[in-house]
């Protein structure tokens, strides 16, 4: 399998930025420089590997599981994976290990080839480590997981779960794994702000070494220092909805469609959030003019003069009208939010009219808070992943981006992490 994708400079000594799909693709196909093997909790074999290239091309990782003892299920319409979490060499995600049916997901922890470490001959390799699910309890859907690099090829998870059984004000339980000893352990959490709406986490970010923050898109974020002895929770607020987002986001379930218009990272202790808004124009649909006739049919007048219709409103029409983004930063520590960028699309350098009309789900660089990527519609299967350095408004780059193995109208398309330098001198001949 070859491509002509721009690969990562692995060589270097500073974290590089990738930009991640968070859509696993089903395929056979492997990067041999890249693919860990594992068997599954049901001795099924499965095989991972990961193709990373320069933003703004995207990194993906490929999935396949063989099942050997089902010959009738060996076909990649019964597989299926995601990404749950990715944290430098770290990735988090989630499969489908055994035929349609029996629904059952195993957890899998990749660790990218050339990245930090080196497998367990002392040669670089990537690797593939089975996550135990807990045995005394059942875990809950976690739509991302915290990790947090302990040493070598050791890592912890953290999940913020909102825990209704508890009381008032134990209303989060944080679920915490450990690859060292494999064991999973639940410490209730006391909300700090019992009073606003909970936080359901759609991404989680790494603000400092074991430090982290579960990002509910719609009003908040929740910060917890997992190196604490007790470790508590920290709210943060996000800043309020630009105007045409206010009721956009009362309309849709919690995190879900925020997504599509908000996003924030936190680059060296700083958050930078951004959000991105539509103009409308409304207009009332006006009554025809009579006049512009030339002719006045019996059968038309009395279709206008009909009382259902004299009852009927105007028709309020809207169309989008352009767009701008708004950017705002803070230290963790501080109390408020600084206005950073306001850059409408018409001020973009090297953006055309066109494929600014069709741009969504901005994402911004955890390399640079004032880099944002956003997303085309698709068409016929093909898209672009546009670049933009807000402060110089102007457009960084712009890469392809294939609709035709994912989901073009996923809201999560893909999520951005920082992959440690590299310090093996084998450069992987990514395809």
């Amino acid at each position: 399998m070859s491509s002509s994708r721009q690969s990562i400079d692995i060589n270097s000594h500073r974290r590089q930025p990738i930009l991640l799909d968070t859509n696993v693709l089903i395929t056979d196909a492997m990067n041999d420089d890249t693919v860990a093997t594992i068997t599954s909790s049901r001795g099924h074999a499965i095989k991972v590997s990961s193709w990373i290239s320069q933003p703004p091309a995207i990194s993906y990782l490929s999935f396949h599981c063989h099942y050997s003892s089902h010959p009738k299920y060996n076909n990649f319409d019964e597989l299926d994976a995601i990404i749950v979490g990715a944290e430098g060499s770290f990735i988090l995600l989630t499969a489908l290990a055994s035929p349609r049916g029996s629904e059952r997901y195993d957890y899998l922890m990749y660790k990218l080839h050339g990245y930090g470490g080196y497998g367990y001959n002392g040669e670089s390799s990537s690797s593939l480590e089975q996550v135990p699910l807990p045995h005394v309890y059942p875990l809950p859907v976690i739509e991302e997981f915290g990790i947090v690099p302990n040493g070598g090829k050791h890592f912890d998870l953290a999940a913020l779960v909102v825990d209704y059984r508890s009381p008032m004000k134990c209303s989060y339980s944080m679920h915490i794994y450990s690859s060292k000893d494999t064991n999973w352990r639940v410490i209730p959490m006391v909300d700090p702000y019992p009073e606003v709406r909970k936080v359901i986490a759609t991404k989680v970010i790494t603000i400092a070494e074991g430090v982290l923050g579960w990002v509910d898109l719609d009003h908040g974020v929740m910060v917890c220092d997992l190196r604490e002895d007790v470790p508590g929770l920290r709210y943060v607020p996000l800043p309020a909805p630009l105007p045409q987002n206010w009721y956009r986001l009362k309309e849709f379930l919690p995190g879900t469609f925020a997504k599509s218009f908000r996003d924030l990272v936190c680059v060296d202790g700083v958050m930078s959030f951004v959000e991105m808004e539509h103009r409308v124009i409304v207009t009332t649909e006006k009554p025809s003019d009579p006049s512009k006739m030339q002719v006045l049919y019996d059968t038309d007048l009395i279709v206008s003069y009909n009382l259902k219709d004299l009852d009927k409103k105007p028709q309020q029409l809207q169309r989008k009208d352009g767009w701008r983004i708004v950017s705002w930063s803070r230290p963790v520590s501080s109390n408020c939010w600084e206005k950073g960028c306001e850059v409408d699309a018409v001020d973009i350098s090297g953006l055309s009219p066109n494929l600014a009309e069709n741009l969504a789900s901005p994402t911004l660089g955890v390399d640079d808070g004032d880099v944002v990527y956003m997303r085309s519609n698709a068409s016929l299967g093909k898209g672009k992943i546009v670049a933009i350095d807000l402060r110089r408004k102007k457009v960084k780059a712009i890469g392809p981006y294939s609709f035709e193995n994912h989901d073009p109208f996923s809201l999560k398309a893909f999520s951005t992490c920082l992959l440690p330098p590299d310090d093996s001198r084998k450069r992987p001949k990514y395809k």
